[in-house]
């Protein structure tokens, strides 16, 4: 079974060093997994501090990568911490040379443009009160369209034609259901940005050397 998988690789609030980690592990995964997508790329606050070289444009406090698996055996096994042991290029004089990097599994957002299925939402039909005319009174005028898959519930009785007041609640539907996406999507931003800030230092699951970024070890 054919499957994505979707990556955060963060600094968290490490230094410039870890940052340029990021970059560098974002280029070695590209390599590995042929067809990686790379869907987001973020530089901290502090990037314009970083002294100014060709290694700076490498530098991300963040990458979000999508990559592509065929079996449930061939799905990469990538969250930890990441050892990128270096010397380093931003402060030579500086004695550490152990720079830690996290890996996280992350959901997708869910694109806010609305596509309803009409099998997914049930239309009840209903007489309407007030003015109008005897027409009103009549006839079932007033649509409810109820999206089953999430219980979101709109009436129109706006106008007198029932096709009219059911465009309407289509319009307020696709409307309540954006709303939903992006409460959704809040919640799972901030659910990235605390695996972003949290960053366990130990047990690597993959180290790397030098400015070559070469594998040291990989830990199953």
């Amino acid at each position: 079974m054919e499957g994505k998988i979707l990556i955060q690789i963060s600094s968290g609030r490490g230094p410039a060093e870890c940052e340029l980690a990021v970059g560098l592990f974002a280029q070695s995964l590209a390599k590995e997994f042929k067809g990686m997508r790379i869907l987001e790329k973020h530089r901290s606050g502090t990037w314009e501090k970083i002294p100014k070289s060709k290694l700076k444009d490498e530098c991300f406090n963040s990458v979000i990568a999508e990559i592509d698996f065929h079996t449930p055996e061939s799905k990469p096994n990538l969250c930890g911490s990441v050892l990128w042991i270096c010397k380093s290029p931003f402060r030579p004089k500086h004695g550490r040379k152990n720079w830690f990097i996290d890996v996280s599994e992350v959901e997708n957002f869910t694109d806010e443009k609305i596509s309803l299925d009409e099998k997914d939402i049930r239309m009840e039909r209903f007489h309407c009160g007030g003015n109008g005319g005897q027409n009103v009174n009549k006839v079932e005028t007033g649509v409810r369209l109820i999206h089953i898959l999430t219980g979101i519930s709109v009436t129109a009785t706006e106008e007198r034609s029932q096709h009219l007041n059911r465009a309407i609640a289509m319009r307020k539907l696709e409307e309540r259901i954006r709303e939903k996406i992006k409460e959704e999507n809040s919640g799972r931003e901030s659910e990235r940005w605390e695996k972003h800030c949290t960053l366990e230092r130990g047990n690597p699951i993959r180290v790397y050397e030098g400015m070559g970024f070469t594998p040291k070890a990989q830990c199953k």
